[in-house]
């Protein structure tokens, strides 16, 4: 069973991976305003995204969940900074707080706070 689970754990991170956006064609700002959104809905429509706070919960308790984790925030606070530096904001702590504010933000939260945090953000570079 352990080597199951590592291989579902590797595959759930690397769709998830796989779904980041790169700095391509899409204005920075715009990608990562989707990128923060989508990072703080609910629950996504791939499997990978939709088992997501599950994964969380399990990895509260065991090692190759943590670690799965670990690797999906790793790449999302990659992504994250990436936008960043190149809309000019170099602060590694703003990457972290927008992945912060993203994981954690409930269910039930109305409007649009993670845009709004990515507005501030861009008004304050």
């Amino acid at each position: 069973m352990p080597a199951f689970q590592t291989a579902v754990l590797a595959a759930w991170a690397e769709a998830l991976i796989a779904r980041l956006p790169t700095a391509t064609a899409t204005p920075p700002t715009t990608a990562l305003r989707a990128l923060a959104q989508g990072l703080a809905a609910p629950a996504g429509t791939s499997p990978a995204e939709q088992a997501e706070r599950a994964i969380r919960a399990m990895a509260l308790s065991d090692t190759a969940a943590a670690q799965a984790v670990a690797q999906v925030d790793r790449a999302r606070h990659a992504s994250i900074s990436a936008f960043l530096a190149q809309i000019g904001v170099s602060n590694p702590e703003i990457a972290t707080l927008i992945l912060a504010a993203a994981q954690g933000m409930p269910a039930d939260a109305s409007g649009d706070p993670m845009g709004t945090l990515v507005d501030l953000v861009l008004a304050l570079r």
